[in-house]
């Protein structure tokens, strides 16, 4: 996704957003590695 920053003079931050659905057999997990992933990549 970088590549669509590249017409801007510059860049402050990238936020990358998702949705989970807790009903979803994924979504208790899916929230959980969403939170660990987080934590990781925190600036």
């Amino acid at each position: 996704m970088a590549h669509l920053a590249r017409g801007f003079e510059r860049v402050d931050a990238i936020r990358v957003g998702a949705v989970l659905d807790e009903r979803d057999p994924g979504g208790p997990a899916g929230i959980a590695d969403l939170e660990r992933w987080s934590a990781i990549t925190s600036a």
